[in-house]
């Protein structure tokens, strides 16, 4: 199966999850092609200034890679910033949230998980 950049969904949130400015989400997958382990696969492209606002996750985990840019992010209450190649894991009952903090555009892989009965 291969799936061309020309089908894939792109959309662009504002204020996403009360955060500030525009989000691109380019999803790398459908729902349907995460075979129920989860609801979103997909490339976030967050301008400067602009972010995702706190938010909770429940019966699920999201985890964010961070390709290309500097992020301050919130998980859980505790501030971190976030640079090329860090990974920010939200795990099931908990919140996040992320800014661009840098002069680029901030690129990050956002993967959401269903949790597992037993954790």
């Amino acid at each position: 199966m291969i799936i061309r950049k020309s089908d894939k969904k792109i959309e662009e949130r504002q204020e996403m999850r009360g955060g500030v400015g525009n989000v691109v989400i380019e999803h790398v997958l459908p729902e349907n092609e995460m075979c129920g382990a989860g609801r979103l696969y997909a490339k976030m492209i967050v301008p400067p200034g602009h972010s995702v606002g706190n938010h909770d996750h429940i019966h699920e985990r999201e985890i964010y890679y961070i390709l290309k840019g500097d992020a301050q992010g919130m998980d859980d209450g505790v501030s971190c910033t976030l640079s090329e190649g860090d990974v920010m894991i939200t795990k099931n009952g908990g919140s996040h949230s992320i800014q661009n903090i840098g002069q680029g555009d901030l690129e990050v892989m956002a993967l959401i998980l269903f949790e597992a009965d037993n954790e």
